[in-house]
């Protein structure tokens, strides 16, 4: 999931990779409807996004500086933060958000 105005479509698609972004006004006045129900959807899950990225900034090695000595570590560390997290209370309830373009 991103915002608008990245530029990564060619990368996600080598990746396998599903991107989400909202749709663009472009030069139109006006959305179409379904656009705007889209547009609504992800601003939604982006709120539980955002959530996720809280709980992995409450935990003091990604909030303080990284020592020049974890460098080489940084990667399994965002690994072993990130399960971690994914191991908390679940902020979705299942299915909740369902993203199909």
């Amino acid at each position: 999931m991103v915002d608008k105005g990245f530029d990564i479509e060619t990368e996600c698609l080598e990746n396998h990779i599903q991107l989400i972004i909202p749709p663009k006004l472009r030069k139109r006045e006006q959305m179409p409807r379904d656009e705007v129900l889209r547009t609504n959807k992800i601003a939604a899950a982006r709120v539980h996004v955002e959530r996720t990225i809280q709980r992995i900034k409450l935990w003091d090695i990604v909030r303080s500086k990284v020592q020049w000595i974890l460098i080489p570590y940084i990667d399994d560390i965002f690994t072993i933060v990130g399960s971690s997290v994914n191991y908390q209370n679940p902020i979705l309830a299942d299915n909740k958000y369902e993203m199909n373009p």
